[in-house]
């Protein structure tokens, strides 16, 4: 069965794992995400925000949040009870291309343009670590932070 209703190409789906829904949500180059009802096969809500292609989605494994991710930079939750955006976080690396829950709290890598960001969004401390030159840079706050891994 095909799901109709993006008018540009989709670019990523996630499945939300709780037992009690049915829901999975589809991202696309129409800058918009959709949410689905995989048994009844029909749009449940269509959520805006992004202003570029949405590449990736991930429904959080613990809290009730859908994750976005885009070509504008832009990380966005969203709260699977409403839809209503909750937070948003420019990464500033460039578009945005994949997310991964690093544990059930606050932590999660974000894969951007420039490498991987591993960011805490309880603190907002990003992270990047850029393997093949040895160096893990860290922001706190307004101080940036350049740590040499070959110096250790």
């Amino acid at each position: 069965t095909t799901l109709e209703g993006h008018t540009r190409g989709v670019y990523c789906v996630a499945y939300c794992m709780d037992t009690a829904t049915d829901l999975l949500a589809s991202g696309s180059d129409d800058r918009t995400i959709r949410i689905w009802s995989w048994r009844n096969h029909s749009c449940v809500q269509i959520v805006y925000g992004h202003t570029s292609t949405v590449t990736t989605l991930l429904f959080h494994p613990v809290f009730p949040l859908l994750i976005s991710g885009s070509e504008d930079t832009k990380v966005m939750f969203w709260s699977t009870d409403s839809y209503r955006l909750e937070r948003s976080v420019d990464c500033e690396r460039d578009r945005v291309w994949c997310l991964s829950c690093v544990d059930s709290n606050g932590t999660m890598c974000v894969g951007c343009d420039q490498g991987p960001v591993v960011v805490d969004f309880d603190t907002d401390i990003p992270c990047s670590m850029d393997a093949q030159r040895g160096k893990l840079v860290i922001a706190i706050d307004r101080d940036v932070m350049l740590i040499k891994l070959n110096k250790l």
